[in-house]
């Protein structure tokens, strides 16, 4: 599997000046297709060209606004983006977990095999198949050679972004529990001290105290 989508780097730029994802043998169903993607990482694929690819329907548009009426809640993980081109205008957008999401909403023999493909990594996962655990590191491993423009590498930069988000919100965490632990500490250093007794602090020798 790792060398099935190393080998076959494949990428396009588009006439217009946009760069394309063009999906190899590694997604079977989607093999030959083609998705305008977004510059930056990562990069975020055309929620048109994605339905049309999938459904193979011929207005896209008219798909998305029924996606949009019948699960507003699955579409707010799009954005609007404007890609090269006479007449161009803004186009919704999507990064992996997005398009996962659009592509588990679709109909269609695509959007089927996908899906059955999905259940059936939820149910391994969810059943401690340890075999993923391989899948997994194969899957990293190759990751980590494939060029950024590689069609795979949609994924790869999604998980890598998150795992930077991640990895900076924990360390805010650890700043704001670090502070707020000292804060709390100095807290009951000084009501310690307004609550002991007087007896509990020495008079010093030199110290005058009123009646002796």
């Amino acid at each position: 599997m790792q060398d099935a989508f190393v080998d076959q780097q494949k990428y396009t730029l588009g006439l217009q000046g946009n760069m394309e994802i063009l999906l190899g043998a590694e997604a079977a169903e989607f093999q030959g297709c083609k998705l305008r993607k977004t510059p930056g990482i990562p990069n975020k694929v055309s929620v048109i060209d994605l339905i049309s690819v999938v459904t193979q329907n011929k207005n896209p548009h008219q798909t998305l606004t029924d996606l949009r009426n019948a699960h507003p809640e699955g579409l707010h993980l799009t954005e609007s983006f404007k890609f090269k081109g006479r007449g161009q205008q803004d186009t919704p957008v999507a990064d992996a977990r997005g398009a996962v999401v659009i592509l588990n909403l679709l109909q269609g023999a695509r959007a089927a095999a996908f899906r059955l493909k999905a259940a059936d990594i939820v149910v391994r996962a969810l059943g401690g198949d340890e075999t993923l655990v391989s899948e997994i590191r194969a899957n990293a491993a190759a990751q980590a050679v494939l060029p950024e423009d590689h069609p795979m590498r949609f994924f790869g930069q999604a998980v890598e972004a998150e795992q930077e988000n991640r990895k900076r919100s924990l360390e805010d965490d650890e700043e704001i529990y670090a502070a707020k632990k000292q804060q709390l500490l100095r807290q009951i250093s000084q009501q310690t001290i307004r609550e002991q007794p007087l007896e509990m602090y020495p008079v010093k020798p030199d110290t005058f105290v009123v009646g002796t």
